[in-house]
């Protein structure tokens, strides 16, 4: 992988819940997407919305993201806010810290909406866990942010995707990837 050559979409989402839709039943709510673009081995771009949701938010979601159902009044709708990813993101590969997670909702939303989402994707969890053994106590975004210095505001999609950006650079020039 040549970092120079390639474009990235780092995404995170902020959900009313763990479930993506994969087991079938109706997913939870993405109330908040924030992205970041790569281009050139630099960030050159960012996505950031909330995004409506008729469901009151779940109080511990609130007290988690700070995000309550107020802010999310006039917000777009997830159909706009995954089309605007969608063209956001095209000719990308998607990166994300555990990004079958937030994959597996874009995809959910996406085919309600007939928009396909078959980008690469990278996992900067996984590629701490192969490039960081042994240097952190574990592989979460907030420990392996600290290890590189990067300042994070957790549970906060755009913030939380650039951290994501940044931990993705110093991963993939480690080693000279």
């Amino acid at each position: 992988m040549n970092i120079l050559h390639e474009k990235f979409a780092v995404v995170d989402l902020e959900t009313t819940g763990l479930n993506d839709g994969h087991n079938g039943k109706k997913a939870d709510n993405i109330i908040e997407i924030g992205a970041v673009k790569i281009e050139r081995g630099r960030i050159t771009e960012k996505y950031s919305t909330f995004v409506a949701c008729a469901e009151p938010i779940p109080k511990e979601i609130t007290e988690l993201t700070g995000i309550s159902s107020k802010e999310l009044q006039g917000a777009p709708t997830v159909k706009e806010a995954i089309k605007r990813f969608c063209d956001f993101s095209r000719d990308c590969t998607i990166v994300g810290h555990n990004i079958l997670f937030d994959y597996g909702f874009i995809r959910y939303y996406g085919k309600q909406y007939g928009l396909e989402f078959n980008n690469d994707i990278i996992d900067t969890y996984l590629l701490s866990r192969e490039r960081l053994q042994g240097k952190v106590e574990n592989y979460k975004l907030n420990t392996v942010a600290k290890h590189f210095g990067i300042s994070l505001n957790p549970h906060r999609a755009l913030a939380d995707a650039e951290a994501s950006a940044k931990i993705f650079l110093e991963l993939t020039t480690i080693n000279g990837n």
